[in-house]
């Protein structure tokens, strides 16, 4: 195990220590202190085995890291919340013209990864997508972004009714939902291009760190004005928090299935129609298409679950000595898609060990000490789906965390190699000027930050801008607009119109949408087919719906 990230909270520790009663420990007795037993202990603990947030897995996960902190001697707090989450049900995608072909949605067993036949794996897909079946023809998007839907428009590709396939890069996976949706997309399909995220960057799993062809990324779409809890914007997601409509709230209206190359490679390669654009052709051994032509055809099938669903966020608190109630946060979330033995967990075992080198000095019997203000290490739940755990926690306590809590330090992914990164807030530097819109502050090491000022920071398009989703638009000037406006704005452009009739077979739920030539507002769509099942507004709502609070953070989920 690396000690690199131990020894980057080694100087930010340090700070909290100063003026405490008892001297603190110099940092290279906190750095030798440092265990890679306990490290592989820590890792064993938190990636053992599958435990996506919601699942009775992730409450026994939750259960296990509140009693490793106990055991080394912390008060916990098992903070409870009750978001809105998705749950797969079941994901088919398969060509079937000119021949029928399953597609694989779930990566393969390797000989050489037995963690790869675990039973409680699950096939791939991406949180909120819509539940439908889609049978359509296909249209190559590059990234899916804003500019590579209108380069199609210009080109004269339209990608109404038609099923949209797009590479993994280039922007948040959630805005190549969006514009897809927005293009008129019946569907979408998510691969991952060995140039991005395989061979054309190294070698591939299990002989070295990238993507194999099977590898699928899964992660969630969301892009709504406000993070953490789709339906309790602005409040803590307890159990009995009032809540607003699921299908009053611009939560994804199109099926979108992620997939790896080896699947994307079979429908890539049987495209016949114009050659993409030079900047647009990825790492597979042909030229890319931008469309299919009327003889190919796809079937993408994705049903989910949505409903309330408990998990914890679990804090563990060292109190100061001179200033108890003010507090510094180290922090991962802990849940998973899989087993996250990179993501989160890297960062969860960074957190543990540094609690655990901590705690044998602040609970010694013989000359304890205790840092000048508390500390608090905390895993976050649910993060995964929208940085929901750690949102939550603050909606819970604002007062409390503008009046106390110092600054924030997150460690998710915190041991990911060799090479140091580090960024910060606008607000931990000083700055001649606002930020500009787009701008972030980004500093080359830890112990000695950027004073250049703010830098661009690349923008996901020209009209929504990553300076709308990003933490750093909470700090803007008094004359900048409030991120929920600026999320409205982005909502309000004209969006195309879908064909009068379905040009392919298409589920009920989204051929009724074609009954009117033009869209209707998004308030008010509903043209995708709903989840099977009963409606869950009449267990989930408890209130009428109501607008986001206008001064709500705009921030991207993973």
């Amino acid at each position: 195990m690396k000690r690199l990230p131990i020894l980057i909270l080694v100087p930010l520790l340090a700070a909290s220590f100063l003026r405490a009663q008892t001297p603190a420990p110099p940092p290279e007795d906190l750095v030798a202190a440092v265990s890679p037993k306990a490290l592989r202990s820590f890792h064993e603990l938190a990636a053992g085995r599958v435990h996506r947030a919601g699942t009775p897995a992730d409450l026994e996960h939750c259960e296990a890291l509140a009693a490793a902190f106990r055991k080394m001697g912390y008060e916990v707090e098992l903070h409870e919340i009750h978001p809105y989450l998705p749950s797969p049900v079941r994901a088919e995608l398969e060509i079937v013209a000119p021949e029928r072909l399953r597609l694989p949605v779930k990566e393969r067993v390797l000989d050489d990864d037995p963690w790869s036949a675990d039973e409680e794996i699950e096939f791939g897909w991406n949180a909120y997508a819509a539940s439908g079946e889609v049978t359509a023809e296909v249209v190559y998007a590059n990234f899916g972004r804003d500019v590579d839907f209108a380069r199609l428009r210009e080109l004269g590709v339209d990608c109404r009714g038609k099923i949209v396939l797009a590479r993994y890069g280039g922007n948040y996976r959630g805005y190549k939902a969006k514009f897809a949706e927005e293009a008129g997309a019946a569907g979408l399909v998510i691969f991952s291009d060995p140039a991005d995220a395989g061979y054309g960057r190294g070698l591939s799993w299990p002989e070295g760190g990238w993507a194999n062809d099977s590898s699928i990324q899964r992660g969630s779409i969301l892009t709504l004005p406000w993070a953490g809890d789709p339906l309790t914007p602005g409040v803590c997601a307890t159990a009995d928090a009032e809540r607003l409509d699921p299908a009053a709230i611009a939560l994804p209206r199109i099926p979108v299935q992620p997939i790896g190359w080896a699947a994307a490679q079979e429908i890539l390669g049987r495209m016949r129609g114009r050659e993409a654009p030079g900047d647009w052709q990825g790492r597979l051994p042909f030229r890319y298409r931008l469309v299919g032509g009327s003889d190919l055809r796809v079937r993408v099938l994705v049903e989910q679950k949505r409903s309330l669903a408990k998990t914890f966020n679990i804090v563990a608190t060292l109190p100061g000595r001179e200033s108890p109630d003010d507090y510094v946060v180290f922090g991962s979330h802990h849940d998973a898609w899989t087993f996250g033995a990179a993501d989160p967990c890297a960062g969860v075992i960074t957190v543990l060990e540094a609690a655990r080198v901590l705690a044998e000095r602040a609970f010694a019997i013989e000359k304890p000490w205790r840092p000048r203000r508390g500390i608090r290490f905390a895993l976050w739940g649910a993060e995964e789906q929208g940085i929901i755990g750690s949102t939550e926690w603050v909606e819970s306590r604002p007062a409390e965390i503008a009046a106390h809590a110092i600054a924030y330090v997150n460690l998710d992914m915190a041991a990911m190699g060799l090479q140091l990164s580090a960024s910060a807030s606008p607000s931990l530097e000083p700055s001649p000027s606002p930020p500009r819109r787009g701008s972030s502050i980004r500093a080359t090491s830890v112990a000695a930050p950027s004073t250049s000022g703010v830098t661009a920071a690349p923008s996901d398009d020209a009209r929504c801008p990553r300076w709308a989703r990003s933490a750093a638009a909470r700090i803007t000037s008094p004359s900048s607009p409030s991120p929920a406006s600026r999320a409205r704005a982005c909502r309000r452009t004209a969006r195309p119109a879908p064909p009068t009739t379905p040009p392919t077979t298409i589920s009920p739920g989204i051929a009724a949408s074609w009954a009117t030539t033009t869209r209707p507002p998004a308030s008010s769509r509903r043209w995708c087919c709903p989840s099977p099942g009963s409606s869950p507004r009449a267990s989930v709502c408890r209130s009428p719906p109501r607008a986001p609070p206008r001064d709500s953070s705009v921030t991207s989920a993973r």
